[in-house]
């Protein structure tokens, strides 16, 4: 062993014991947290745990210029059924597709994405950058 060696384990050593999170590979393996690393250099690869990747964030589409370059032609209301759009207004959208209610099928874009996700069941939104 090295000293750079040494000095990265023992650096390892003491995120653990300061109550840092430990993550284990094993070669041709991924990457996995470990609750109580015995530390076995000989067989493993050890790292202070990584975050998780950040969840994209969405916000509902501004007008109807926004949906359709995005692409919005099929959502899932929360109920998993299917419903085509049928056509768009400024500020809304309106659906076609099985209902079980007797009401317009209009929905804001704030309630389409309250309320549906696209057909790949992402948010019925645009993504905003981080």
């Amino acid at each position: 062993m090295t000293r750079e060696e040494a000095g990265r384990r023992a650096e390892l050593m003491q995120h653990y014991a300061d109550g840092g999170e430990v993550e284990i590979k094993r070669i041709g393996y991924n990457w996995r947290a470990l609750n109580a690393p015995e530390f076995d250099w000989d067989h493993y690869d050890y790292r202070k745990a990584q975050p998780a990747p950040a969840e994209p964030t969405y916000r509902p589409y501004a007008n109807a210029d926004e949906a359709i370059a995005d692409g919005l032609d099929w959502v899932r209301d929360n109920g998993e059924r299917l419903n085509r759009v049928k056509s768009f207004s400024d500020d809304a959208v309106i659906l076609d597709g099985p209902m079980p209610y007797d009401h317009e099928n209009t929905h804001t874009f704030a309630r389409l994405f309250a309320t549906h996700t696209k057909y790949d069941n992402t948010p019925c939104g645009i993504k905003e950058a981080k």
